[in-house]
């Protein structure tokens, strides 16, 4: 229903700042720290195996800490209550050309999910 959409959607802006803020150094260029969660669906090896639904959802705090080995990002695949995503941040070398945006950095980690069904959100 729609509270668990509005539930969801702020535990994943309130997640995506936690993200943002494990960052510590801003690129050079824009100064601009920014981060994108991109989620996904597995296929389902198992004929019988049921699919998640949102009404299975549950709403954990996962914290991250700047400086610490425990930030879930460098496990390139995530799981945040039952859902699979995985996040990418800007960077920006010395050439602006060279830039890539939060969001691309995030899709091209897709390319190593194996069994991707499709994206979510």
């Amino acid at each position: 229903p729609k509270t668990l959409r509005l539930k969801e959607d702020m535990h994943d802006v309130i997640t995506a700042h936690k993200y943002r803020l494990s960052l510590s150094i801003a690129p050079n260029q824009s100064n601009f720290r920014v981060v994108a969660m991109v989620f996904y669906e597995l296929k389902s090896l198992d004929p019988f195996e049921p699919m998640p639904s949102q009404s299975n959802y549950e709403f954990h705090d996962h914290s991250l800490h700047q400086g610490n080995s425990q930030i879930e990002a460098l496990n390139c695949e995530v799981k945040l209550a039952g859902r699979r995503f995985v996040v990418g941040t800007n960077e920006e070398p010395c050439y602006m050309g060279g830039s890539i945006c939060a969001a691309h950095a995030a899709l091209v980690q897709l390319r190593f999910i194996p069994n991707l069904d499709r994206v979510t959100k």
